[in-house]
């Protein structure tokens, strides 16, 4: 018999099997719960880190694609694109000019009270001459019916409308609301949206926004522009010339404003302020594009009242050139040239025969800054103007000089009389610009 150790008692190797098996199968039964946990979280847990990611760098990029799967803003589902910080949503081309011309499915441009009353044909032939990239702002506020006349023996609205972006050679037409115009915002915007036209309109100014926006809960902000994106609209401005809201990162483009300067041009200036505030924003990076207003109030007050009574017409002419059109490039901004809208006509107001810009009406200053520093496609002409060219300002003789290869002629028209001509090196003419 063998004596025991220590008094210990020795397990049998049958009992150190048993043992060695029963932990062996624990863990492998840990290693394989461990397995699937680590399988089924880790997706989990780095998808829930990517969307809060996501919603901490922009809370919301309005959608390219919208499904709409009921006509109740809650149900309305919105597909998250951070393309978007493409130029993409905002309408092209660098030259915007404002003519008002339909307002709630009515012509805005015959106004004898204010000097002047103007017929569709009267419209085209400006645009045909100022070939803009966009007429902003050109149609605003609900249609009841686009095939209603603009006026009495006139257009219908759609084809005028379409006439209007054959003029410009395809430019884009930028439709308005007025959130204090009394009437439903959305379903206004849906008549704009949904008028037959060549080519659809997909940009959206609202105006009014500040005052709107304050007075309305951030709920009812937000419900505004889905019920606007689900309609199907590619960039909605806001503007912000009533003092900066943000729009929770919905706008894609916003309207500034030029500090109002009274009775001294040289105080009329770009309001760096507002700008920053636009820039600056962290609920408004989805902002690709600011334009720049003078802007409109009522016809007895705001800023273009102000600039309309308290300026000279030369006066006006240096605020538009010095002040405004010379500057965008420097602080990335596209101005809207203001041509008519209510009170105010471009083509009434002349400046002094004798002094700098040699009697030229605001409209043909206007016509030339926007050749200077607002080009239309690119693809102008080089011009040169000869006679009383202080500052640079043309009278009217104009010449112009070499040829556009891209162009492939070197006719350059119509001018201000309707005129065409041989541009070709040297030749002195009656032209403006060419596009092509």
């Amino acid at each position: 018999m063998q004596a025991k150790r220590g008094g210990k008692h020795e397990p049998n190797k049958n009992q150190l099997a048993e043992t060695t098996s029963f932990v062996d199968v624990l863990a492998k039964t840990l290693f394989i719960i461990l397995v699937l946990t680590l399988t089924v979280m880790a997706p989990i847990v780095i998808y829930t880190q990517f969307l809060i990611s996501t919603i901490s760098l922009v809370a919301y990029v309005p959608p390219t694609n919208v499904t709409n799967t009921t006509q109740s803003n809650s149900t309305i589902n919105f597909t998250l694109n951070t393309s978007l910080k493409l130029r993409t949503a905002v309408p092209p081309g660098a030259r915007f000019i404002r003519i008002k011309a339909i307002e709630n499915g009515a012509w805005e441009l015959a106004n004898p009270q204010y000097g002047y009353s103007y017929t569709a044909q009267d419209v085209l032939a400006m645009i045909s001459q100022l070939q803009p990239s966009v007429l902003e702002r050109y149609i605003s506020g609900p249609v009841s019916d686009p095939n209603a006349p603009i006026y009495s023996g006139g257009p219908s609205i759609a084809n005028f409308l379409n006439q209007s972006m054959a003029a410009c050679s395809g430019c884009t037409i930028v439709a308005r609301i007025d959130l204090a115009g009394g009437y439903d915002p959305a379903k206004a915007a849906s008549t704009l949206y949904n008028l037959p036209l060549a080519q659809h309109l997909q940009y959206l100014s609202i105006d009014n926004w500040g005052p709107w926006a304050r007075s309305h809960s951030k709920s009812d902000r937000d419900n505004l522009f889905k019920a606007l994106y689900a309609e199907g609209w590619k960039g909605i401005a806001v503007n912000e010339c009533g003092g900066y809201v943000s729009s929770d990162n919905y706008a894609t483009f916003a309207d500034s404003c030029v500090s109002d300067g009274g009775s001294t041009w040289q105080n009329w200036q770009i309001n760096t302020n507002m700008l920053s505030q636009i820039r600056n924003s962290q609920t408004d990076k989805n902002i690709q594009l600011v334009l720049l207003y003078i802007d409109f109030g009522t016809p007895h007050s705001g800023e273009m009242y102000d600039f309309d009574t308290k300026l000279s017409p030369d006066s006006q002419a240096n605020v538009l050139t010095y002040n405004i059109a010379s500057q965008q490039s420097n602080y990335n901004v596209d101005y809207v040239y203001p041509i008519v809208q209510e009170f105010w006509n471009a083509n009434l107001h002349t400046t002094s025969h004798n002094g700098p810009y040699g009697g030229q009406t605001l409209y043909r200053v206007m016509l030339w800054l926007m050749n200077q520093y607002n080009p239309a496609n690119g693809n102008e002409i080089s011009c040169s103007y000869q006679g009383n060219c202080n500052n640079h300002i043309p009278s009217s003789n104009w010449s112009c000089v070499g040829q556009n290869p891209s162009c492939g002629t070197n006719n350059c028209g119509p001018n201000a009389n309707g005129q065409t001509g041989d541009c070709s090196s040297g030749t002195q003419e009656n032209c403006a610009v060419q596009y092509c």
